[in-house]
């Protein structure tokens, strides 16, 4: 592996005031990975290996979205079938150039913004540190 390859996983919990529809949480989500894709080019990434997701509203309901470029739009398959107050998404970031501190506060920062300023979001560290996976962390409540 590069020596300047770093990933990182986060589970992030939103819970909105008011409900969204399955279309518009779709939408917030892939842009969400749009703009961690954008943030990373302008951080200095050198190369995007992969930004993906998995979020789910329920069991069983789940929209995964992935984008492999700032300057592609985010591919996203899947559907959510009603409107919902909540959604938790798993969120990997595998790339060049970036420190796994610096792949943290993108996330944060693009969470706590990408949702809207009524939305309560809950990040937690899932990354693994020398293969062993660690009890996640609690990183950011906004």
């Amino acid at each position: 592996m590069a020596e300047d390859f770093s990933a990182y996983a986060a589970k992030v919990a939103v819970a909105f005031a008011s409900e969204r529809s399955p279309e518009e949480m779709r939408s917030l989500i892939g842009e969400l990975l749009h703009k961690v894709a954008i943030d990373c080019v302008e951080e200095g990434t050198r190369l995007i290996g992969h930004i993906k997701c998995i979020a789910e509203i329920e069991p069983e309901k789940f929209v995964t979205c992935s984008v492999v470029s700032h300057d592609a739009k985010p591919r996203c398959a899947g559907s959510f079938e009603r409107p919902s107050r909540s959604v938790e998404l798993v969120i990997n970031v595998l790339q060049y150039g970036l420190g796994k501190d610096v792949l943290e506060k993108i996330v944060e920062k693009e969470s706590l913004r990408g949702f809207g300023p009524d939305a309560k979001v809950t990040i937690e560290d899932l990354s693994k540190k020398d293969d062993i996976c660690e009890k996640p962390r609690l990183i950011a409540i906004g």
